[in-house]
């Protein structure tokens, strides 16, 4: 889809794709991974100290278990996230392989299995979830 703002100030074009099974799975697997890294994302914004510690997201599993929610305990480490993610769209190639460099948000709610990706020539890399290393 192609499409501009009023007075073509700015021009965008929206591509939708399928994710591929095992990308939706990775992602579904590691929503509290993700969460996570935007939470310390927005906390070394605002310089706030944070207010869930490691155990407290293993107790909200638990807590959500017994309250019948479905949350899967994360396949990785929140520090090993962006290099597995990166690892999985690389095996898939073509328009995947280094995609995970220039995702820009996750959804639904921040940390679901839907990707925005910047495919533009000139994008500087993702979002800067996490620390500024991981953005390169």
């Amino acid at each position: 889809m192609h499409g501009s703002s009023a007075h073509s100030i700015a021009n965008f074009t929206i591509r939708a794709v399928p994710l591929p099974s095992k990308v939706t799975e990775f992602l579904q697997a590691n929503q509290l991974v993700i969460k996570r890294l935007e939470r310390e994302r927005l906390q070394s914004e605002t310089q706030e100290p944070s207010l869930v510690s490691i155990d407290d997201e293993d107790n909200m599993i638990s807590t959500a278990a017994v309250e019948g929610e479905l949350i899967q305990k994360p396949t990785v480490r929140a520090e090993d996230f962006w290099e597995a993610l990166d690892v999985l769209l690389g095996k898939l190639g073509g328009d995947w392989r280094g995609s995970g460099k220039r995702i820009w948000a996750f959804g639904p709610n921040g940390s679901g299995p839907n990707l925005l990706i910047d495919s533009r020539a000139d994008s500087d890399g993702r979002y800067d979830f996490g620390t500024k290393e991981d953005a390169c």
